[in-house]
């Protein structure tokens, strides 16, 4: 998300990245932000352990728009020691996934033999329902349809479990 040139006093801003507001003095603001792991990139879930999160806000006194920058300008620097509350099974991690699938060699021959992009995209899944990783090519360049080619790892041990090749179905499967 953009913001709109001189709504928050900056030509843009990305609201994954920050978030600009003005607080009247004596105001507070409280946000509360919950990280799903890699879930929301259809990856497995991040294993406990503790964490630490470090935040930093630059705010300042002044005008913005009359001041390049502002001289009266402010850093605050948060350090936070946390956890991540995640299953008690650990599971591997994507790039693990990744080089176990890399070894099966109809995969590797295949991504030998295509252009990466313009139609052919890497596909690495995570299947919470069968604790597999997916990982592969989504093929859909010069083909009717789309068509998947997948070394299917389990997320647990590492084993591989099969090697898939059938089309994808964008209203089934999503994006990748």
């Amino acid at each position: 998300m953009f913001f709109a040139e001189g709504q928050t006093g900056a030509s843009s801003g990305c609201g994954d990245v920050a978030h600009t507001t003005s607080l009247a003095p004596g105001a507070t603001f409280h946000d509360r932000a919950r990280w799903d792991g890699f879930a929301y990139r259809r990856l497995a879930p991040p294993p406990t352990a503790r964490i630490d999160v470090v935040g930093r806000f630059e705010f300042e006194r002044g005008d913005p728009l009359a001041e390049h920058p502002p001289e009266d300008r402010h850093v605050l620097s948060a350090h936070l020691e946390t956890w991540i509350d995640g299953q008690s099974d650990a599971f591997l991690d994507p790039a693990e996934a990744v080089d176990i699938a890399l070894t099966e060699p109809r995969l590797t021959a295949l991504l030998a033999n295509r252009d990466l992009r313009n139609g052919n995209e890497g596909v690495v899944i995570f299947d919470p329902k069968t604790d597999a990783y997916q990982v592969g090519m989504l093929e859909s360049g010069n083909l009717p349809v789309s068509r998947v080619h997948l070394v299917l790892v389990d997320a647990r041990t590492g084993a591989i479990v099969r090697f898939v090749e059938r089309d994808w179905d964008y209203d089934v499967d999503g994006y990748p």
